[in-house]
Order: structure tokens, then C-alpha cells, then sequence
């Protein structure tokens, strides 16, 4: 009997520890993803509309013809990332290379 309550604690005192270190991953992970996230953002900087490439203000003339072009960043590959204000008042980004292709239609 008293193995028996000693087996018992064991177990339940491994499963404890087993727990804590998943919960521990998990919040890590979490963590790296924000920055991730935040670097991911922190890529593009602002650019006046006139500054953008014709075959992008092309596409998006000939994609999004009821859309206003709200704001416009770009990034170090020459990516960009337009924020578009439709007539129903709904923002879409969405994400061109400089001659114009979509990465990302929103």
C-alpha cells in the first residue's frame, strides 16, 4: 500500500512538472510571434501617392475602380502595401510589387 501511494505521488508529481514546462513554451512562442509581427510591420515606411509606380496606381485603377487609395507604405524590396477606403466605407490592404503584380488582393 504504501508503494502504491508513493507511485501515485510520483505520477502525479511528473505530470505537474510537464504541464508547467508546455505553458512556459507556449507563452515563449507567443512572444516571438509579436516581435515577429512587430518587425514585420515596422518594414514599411510611408510614401506620397505620386511616388508610387504607374503600373501599381494601374492595378489598382483597373482592380479597385470604386476605391479610394487611403494611404500608401513601401518596403526595402520595393513591395507595396496600399490601404484602400471603399465607397461602403470598408478599408482593404492590399500588398503589389513595383510593376504591379498582386501579392496579397486583400
Amino acid at each position: 500500500m504504501k508503494k502504491l501511494m508513493i507511485t501515485a505521488g510520483l505520477v502525479l508529481g511528473s505530470l505537474t512538472a510537464t504541464m508547467a514546462q508546455e505553458t512556459a513554451s507556449a507563452s515563449l512562442s507567443k512572444n516571438v510571434t509579436e516581435v515577429e509581427a512587430v518587425q514585420a510591420v515596422q518594414d514599411y515606411e510611408a510614401v506620397d501617392l505620386k511616388d508610387v509606380p504607374a503600373p501599381v496606381v494601374k492595378a489598382l485603377e483597373t482592380d479597385f475602380k470604386d476605391a479610394k487609395i487611403a494611404k500608401v507604405w513601401k518596403n526595402s524590396k520595393e513591395e507595396y502595401k496600399v490601404e484602400l477606403l471603399a465607397a461602403d466605407k470598408s478599408v482593404k490592404t492590399v500588398h503589389a510589387t513595383s510593376d504591379g503584380k498582386w501579392i496579397k488582393k486583400g
